[in-house]
């Protein structure tokens, strides 16, 4: 089977993976915003776990090494100039902002629909419920923001080096 021939079994197969991801994260938040209880949700919080875990470790015994991706579909340099570092670094930035973002507004809508006991926003005594709530939104942001830039930056690192790493190996 040649590259062609691979990568259109493949388009088919990862869109599929695709709308089962949408559909799991619709039904997760469907299943917890109407029964305010997020043990209902485990087999789909499960499934949403475990298949980024299955594909990368195909992927790993396949001796592939996917690129990365930024947000908007681009796959980063791959170059380990300091120029193309210092443009990973922006991209990693730029999309854990967003993730963060997108998981914080996540939060806040599910807040505004009544599951107010899901989210701890009391986390200062002394605060009115508005202030412990924004001071309660803005450090669940800053520590998705964290731990998703520092995933992306060691996961986007880490695979640059083993591409490099096996196109060198081709050039040999």
């Amino acid at each position: 089977m040649d590259e062609r021939q691979k990568l259109n079994s493949v388009k088919p197969l990862a869109i599929t993976v695709a709308v089962t991801y949408i559909y799991l994260l619709v039904e997760t938040f469907y299943k917890f915003i109407s029964t305010k209880d997020i043990f209902n949700c485990t087999w789909e919080i499960g499934l949403l776990v475990l298949m980024p875990i299955i594909i990368c470790v195909v992927l790993r015994s396949e001796k592939e090494v996917m690129i990365p991706n930024t947000l908007s579909g681009k796959e980063i340099d791959k170059n380990m100039t300091p120029k193309a570092k210092s443009n990973r670094k922006r991209s990693y930035l730029f999309d854990s902002i967003l993730f963060a973002g997108g998981l914080t507004a996540a939060s806040i809508a599910v807040y505004c629909f009544g599951v107010k006991d899901a989210i701890d926003i009391y986390l200062i005594p002394n605060l009115s419920e508005s202030a412990s709530m924004m001071v309660s939104f803005f450090l669940e942001f800053t520590g998705l923001f964290i731990v998703s830039y520092l995933a992306d930056y060691i996961w986007g690192e880490h695979s640059v080096k083993q591409y490099n790493k096996i196109i060198n190996e081709f050039d040999d």
